[in-house]
């Protein structure tokens, strides 16, 4: 677990760090099995992430622009 929490606080600080650091605290305290679903739930939070990461969308809009400029 402890990977997982540094790779969480290396995260820049918002709301979804939040949610990942208890998860990741709940996830090393607890079973093996119930360890499995917070696991999901980090993967679900990342996945959220990710889909609305302004960064992501600039990205994705820079990439389409030069494509665009190279078919001209």
């Amino acid at each position: 677990m402890t990977d997982i929490r540094s790779l969480v606080e290396a995260l820049p600080e918002c709301e979804p760090k939040g949610r990942l650091r208890g998860l990741a605290t709940a996830a090393s305290t607890l079973d093996e099995g119930s360890r499995g679903e917070i696991l999901e739930r980090m993967a679900r939070v990342v996945r959220e992430w990710r889909e609305k990461d302004p960064v992501t969308d600039l990205d994705r809009e820079i990439e389409r622009q030069i494509r665009g400029s190279q078919d001209r």
